[in-house]
């Protein structure tokens, strides 16, 4: 399988935000929770992703303020 069709049948199983704004909303409200994600721009599909962030909460709140 190549490269490009790993990534987009991993593309097509996660949930896809139409904004930046509408993934960040979602990564407050799962923060809330207690479930750490940080937000990215797919490069296959275009959209906005989540994905688990890794480290401490102080490290984690930096990768939210220093995503564009």
């Amino acid at each position: 399988m190549t490269n490009r069709r790993k990534h987009l049948r991993t593309c097509r199983r996660k949930k896809k935000y139409g904004t930046e704004q509408d993934a960040k909303a979602r990564a407050r409200g799962l923060w809330r929770q207690g479930i750490r994600t940080v937000t990215y721009l797919c490069p296959v599909c275009g959209g906005w992703h989540l994905t688990h962030a890794k480290g401490s909460p102080l490290s984690i709140f930096r990768q939210l303020e220093d995503q564009p």
